[in-house]
């Protein structure tokens, strides 16, 4: 088991805890499942010039998975980070300890939930075992972070380690959802985004003061999405998009490590360079959806969901030597006739080589999986797509 050798070392300022006012309320709908609508129709590769061998390794979570147990039944997501302790974090969206025959949640367990593994890059091949978790007075998961409302979902979307070892500061960004009713043009409405810490590797966990986006009447705010990726400078960089999986592709920023409660010190790319107060353009085009930003060597990796490639849906992956870009062409990694409705795509930071094991949402059943993608390039020693 080895660590990534890019994470930052310095800590962090200690942030007080945020304050929002909860003026948004609205009833908890029913999710998209993208890719629902062609998950009988055939997949293949948008072009054969660039293509990943896929393999579903496993089932991660719910019934006869490999972690069945701690009411983790029903959940999604699986956003994954080093927790630089020895881990591998994975934050889950909204968590139900039964399973509903018409998929998404049965009935509720948390809003969130967060388990720990130590499982290396060759146990990943036959699957991953939950070590360890946040867990309630019963051993069962519970809730790390309580949205405003309690119709609201409080979702992760990346994660990092500040700090190695037992010191390590965990931080997390999240986006708060009032409503995951489709209105034919975003996918979900959220109030904000924003980003939250922990000091005792994810146990306990509170607002970051200053470091929340609000979302416009129009959810137009392009930050509302998340993917945090902190490079070996000092810098951690921030790729974002509108709320939903249907935007205008993503958008970049980046702050010092030590400066990310404050947001006066972020800096937006405008298509020249980094600025504070710029207008961040989009770096990616759209849509991207739940995007997961890696960098590996000295190569860095997007993933995310095309809700329309192929006419079906498919979660893509590209490659830059910056942050910023240039962007590769997309290289498809899996379909919905591999995976039924699915959704997501985050990537395993213990991934190396031309390995990359991703984490990959089914909407019914409700759970999640592990997939193998070999890749037509070394992510260590690059040249990428």
């Amino acid at each position: 088991m080895t660590s990534q050798p890019h994470r930052p070392s310095g800590p962090i300022l200690p942030p007080e805890r945020e304050l929002i006012d909860p003026s948004r309320r609205s009833f908890l709908g029913s999710a998209l499942a993208a890719g629902a609508a062609g998950a009988l129709a055939g997949w293949a590769p948008a072009s054969a010039a660039a293509q990943a061998t896929t393999r579903v390794v496993a089932k991660l979570t719910g019934p006869q998975s490999w972690n069945d147990k701690w009411a983790l039944v029903g959940t999604d997501l699986g956003v994954m980070w080093d927790d630089m302790r020895g881990n591998v974090l994975f934050a889950f969206g909204d968590t139900a300890n039964t399973i509903n025959p018409n998929g998404g949640p049965g009935n509720f367990q948390a809003k969130n939930a967060l388990v720990r593994s130590r499982a290396n890059f060759n146990d990943m091949r036959n699957g991953i075992i939950f070590d360890s978790g946040v867990r309630d007075q019963w051993g069962n998961v519970r809730t790390l972070m309580q949205p405003n409302q309690p119709s609201w979902s409080w979702i992760p979307t990346s994660g990092f380690a500040a700090g190695v070892g037992p010191t390590s500061r965990q931080i997390m960004s999240f986006m708060q959802v009032y409503d995951w009713n489709d209105d034919g043009g975003w996918s979900w409405k959220t109030d904000h985004s924003g980003l939250a810490w922990s000091d005792d590797d994810g146990e306990n966990w509170q607002w970051m003061q200053g470091a929340a986006w609000p979302n416009n009447p129009d959810r137009s705010d392009v930050f509302q999405v998340m993917a945090l990726a902190p490079d070996n400078d000092g810098w951690v960089y921030v790729g974002g998009t509108q709320n939903g999986r249907r935007n205008d592709g993503l958008h970049m920023a980046r702050v010092r490590i030590d400066r990310m409660h404050d947001r006066t010190q972020y800096q937006y790319w405008d298509g020249r360079e980094y600025r504070a107060g710029a207008p961040a353009v989009s770096i990616v085009p759209g849509p991207v959806g739940e995007p997961n930003l890696h960098k590996f060597g000295a190569l860095w990796l997007l993933t995310y969901i095309n809700v329309f490639a192929n006419f079906i849906g498919a979660i893509q992956l590209r490659t830059a030597p910056r942050p910023e870009g240039p962007w590769s062409a997309p290289l498809d990694l899996i379909g919905p006739m591999q995976i039924p409705g699915m959704y997501g795509g985050f990537m395993h930071p213990w991934s190396g080589g031309n390995t990359l094991y991703t984490t990959v949402s089914r909407w019914n059943p409700y759970c999640v999986y592990l997939c193998e993608h070999i890749l037509p390039f070394n992510m260590n020693t690059g040249p990428g797509l």
